[in-house]
């Protein structure tokens, strides 16, 4: 249409109108402004008119979908941390509400940490930490926290920083641990300075990883190692064998290398069980007559050198073996008393051997008195034995009278005087080492000679005294006696050496748990675990 003046876009947004009304009423599109349109030939140019503004959408109905262009107006979700109802904004903004007391006994321990430095510049573990000794709090309260807090949500600051503050506390912590085990090592001290290096490992693992560590444990290690092999000589010399190997077992389990000396030691040990050396110890002198049996001791050494027991000593030779710094064999103290010396005077040989039978008979019965009255079990058996050697005697004294009875009498012997002597000799051999008596027992010998060989008579019974207890101990004739518990023996050293070869040749700790409870409060070393405990290891 030339003379109408429609251009093709006018065209166009007309029919599009009419299209738009025939489908209902709808807001119309904003018009994308062009540039004036030329003017037709001969006629003036024309100018379009600002688009109209869209019409409000008509309200939807209550429950419908929203339309196409209601939903392209609304606002994007928000996200669930930014919302005013999510539980992480409730638990910054009321902490309380959700961790409780715990939550604010936490920000009370850690409040004014960290310290800044006074030169200024970043804070370190240092300006973290707090004492040592509330480490345990620290933690506990930072687990409860830990249940406390919702799942799905982020901790707050101050659980962070509570937890920085843990992680400093314990480093810094093991650091003074491990610069007290130094300052311990150099004061001579090596089983504090292994016990401190133990504490700094249970603040922070990993300071087993660092060399100064590890150098400050081995040089600690090998000095216990050396002071317990030590210990295990002292123990050796006093005879106590059962202390001296354990502490030499000790001396490698802490320090391998020692375990060239520690083998040699318990090989010497060994030796000293094998072939025990006999002390004759001073009898007790009862006999009211000391000049009469100030030679007993001689006459009994060599007695048991005669009947073959082998490496005897006298009393002065043991305490020079005491004197020695290497360590003395296993011991057995030959000890004993001389419980009576009688002289009787009688009118001949008859009545001699009357005398004889009353005095033994009196002793029995004394005995059996003595025996009732016993307050240990070992007194009573060395009594009883007492009492045995009596009544045996008695008996060859009645066989003797009887014999003297059916003699024919003779003057000059029944009228030459007599002089009745009475011996009684008591005896124990002593193992210091298992801390009973082996054997022990009793002589009872009565003999009467003529008054001019009164001298040699006695001389003769105390040989025949030391003759039967030499071949006693040579023989291991006697009353053996029933090892003794080792809570019985009253000295300290000799009880435990005592309790510690209880254990080990009964089964360890499972038998006795009591007696492996003292052993290791002594000693330090674990029958139920079979190593050495540092916290209880002592050196003294």
């Amino acid at each position: 249409m030339r003379g109408g003046g429609w251009s093709a876009g006018g065209l166009v947004a007309v029919i599009g109108a009419i299209l738009a009304g025939c489908a209902g009423p709808a807001p119309a599109p904003p018009p994308v402004p062009s540039p004036a349109e030329p003017a037709p030939l001969g006629g003036p140019a024309r100018q379009h008119s600002p688009p109209a503004p869209p019409a409000a959408p008509a309200p939807a109905a209550p429950g419908a979908p929203p339309s196409a262009p209601q939903a392209a107006s609304a606002p994007w979700p928000q996200p669930a941390a930014e919302r005013t109802d999510s539980p992480a904004r409730h638990a910054a903004a009321e902490p309380d509400a959700i961790y409780g007391e715990p939550g604010a006994r936490l920000r009370a321990l850690i409040a004014g940490l960290p310290r800044r430095p006074p030169g200024g510049g970043l804070a370190g573990p240092a300006e973290y930490a707090l004492p040592p000794e509330r480490i345990g709090e620290l933690g506990e309260l930072i687990e409860a926290c830990l249940r406390r807090k919702p799942q799905g949500t982020r901790s707050p600051s101050w659980l962070l920083r509570a937890q920085l503050v843990l992680e400093s506390t314990r480093a810094v912590a093991a650091e003074g641990e491990l610069a007290e085990a130094e300052r311990l090592l150099q004061a001579g001290e090596p089983l504090g300075a292994l016990r401190a290096l133990a504490r700094g490992r249970a603040y922070d693992a990993q300071l087993v990883l660092r060399p100064e560590a590890q150098r400050l444990e081995d040089a600690a290690r090998e000095q216990i190692g050396q002071r317990l092999l030590v210990l295990a000589e002292r123990a050796a010399a006093e005879g106590l064998l059962e202390l001296a190997g354990l502490r030499a077992r000790q001396a490698t389990e802490l320090w391998p290398r020692l375990e060239q000396p520690a083998r040699e030691l318990l090989q010497r040990l060994a030796a000293q069980r094998q072939t025990p050396r006999v002390v004759v110890l001073p009898f007790q002198d009862y006999t009211g007559l000391p000049e009469a049996v100030a030679g007993w001791e001689q006459l009994l050494l060599a007695a048991l050198a005669v009947h073959g027991v082998e490496q005897v000593l006298g009393l002065e030779e043991y305490r020079r073996l005491l004197r020695e710094p290497r360590p003395a064999p296993r011991l057995r103290l030959l000890q004993g008393e001389l419980v009576r010396l009688e002289q009787r005077r009688a009118a001949g040989p008859a009545a001699a051997w009357t005398l004889a039978a009353e005095r033994l008979r009196a002793l029995e019965a004394e005995r059996a008195a003595e025996r009732a009255r016993a307050p240990e079990a070992v007194a009573a058996r060395l009594v009883l034995a007492a009492e045995e050697a009596t009544a045996a005697e008695l008996a060859r004294v009645e066989r003797r009278r009887s014999e003297m009875g059916l003699e024919p009498a003779r003057t000059e012997l029944a009228l030459q005087p007599l002089v009745l002597w009475l011996l009684e000799v008591r005896w124990s051999l002593h193992d210091p080492g298992a801390g009973r008596h082996e054997r022990s027992g009793a002589w009872v010998r009565a003999e009467a000679v003529a008054a001019a060989q009164a001298a040699s008579g006695r001389a003769q019974l105390l040989q025949a005294a030391a003759d039967a207890v030499a071949a006693a101990v040579a023989g291991g004739t006697g009353q053996r006696s029933e090892r003794p518990h080792p809570d019985r023996i009253r000295d300290p050293r000799a009880r435990l050496d005592a309790q510690i070869g209880f254990l080990e040749a009964e089964g360890g700790a499972a038998r006795d748990p009591s007696m492996a409870q003292a052993v290791l409060e002594a000693t330090g070393y674990s029958y139920a675990e079979g190593r050495t405990l540092l916290d209880r290891l002592t050196l003294e």
